[in-house]
């Protein structure tokens, strides 16, 4: 666990699913990712994580901007 202490920082949590038999792991910078085993949480892991997330930050930052632009450009803002 000790190769992952970087990654969870103050803010971790690991809920098991019964219902779905798999893990929800949550950190600031992952926000909710899930593995099936405990064992899948290696730095690799992590890394793919964060970066899934920081693409969906990108995105969604593009997506209200263009909605912002838009509505600006029809004077409705």
């Amino acid at each position: 666990m000790e190769d992952i202490d970087k990654y969870v920082g103050e803010c971790f949590s690991i809920k098991f699913e019964r219902s779905q038999n798999r893990f929800k792991i949550f950190t600031i910078p992952t926000q909710h990712f899930y593995v099936d085993a405990l064992s899948e949480l290696t730095p690799e892991k992590f890394e793919i994580e964060i970066t899934k997330q920081k693409e969906t930050e990108r995105l969604t930052s593009e997506s209200f901007k263009a909605i912002y632009d838009l509505k600006r450009s029809k004077g409705l803002d």
